[in-house]
């Protein structure tokens, strides 16, 4: 992914805040100044990525560049525990509707 840029605990806070859902943030018609649309797309990005290694469906090398991308794109602990948690929940939810 060609755009990505370190993430902010500020930026996955109002991530969280509409559960990722970029439509819905968008219709609340007022954006957040701390949030650009490249720094959603790599808190997508990295979330989508961390749920396949979550799941077992990941090489050992495309794990390793996941977790490099995590510790290099979201610096902040909290902030990269709280995207962490964000995968367990899909991965919930996901077991849920099995």
């Amino acid at each position: 992914m060609s755009d990505q840029c370190q993430i902010t605990r500020r930026q996955v806070d109002i991530y969280v805040e509409f559960d990722g859902n970029s439509d819905m943030y968008q219709r609340r018609g007022r954006s957040d100044p701390e949030m650009s649309w490249s720094a959603w797309r790599t808190i997508d990005d990295l979330r989508r990525r961390l749920f396949i290694v979550s799941v077992g469906s990941a090489s050992e090398k495309f794990k390793a560049a996941v977790f490099a991308d995590v510790e290099a794109l979201v610096p902040d602990a909290d902030a990269r525990d709280i995207v962490r948690n964000l995968v367990e929940k899909d991965i919930r939810a996901q077991s849920a509707k099995a």
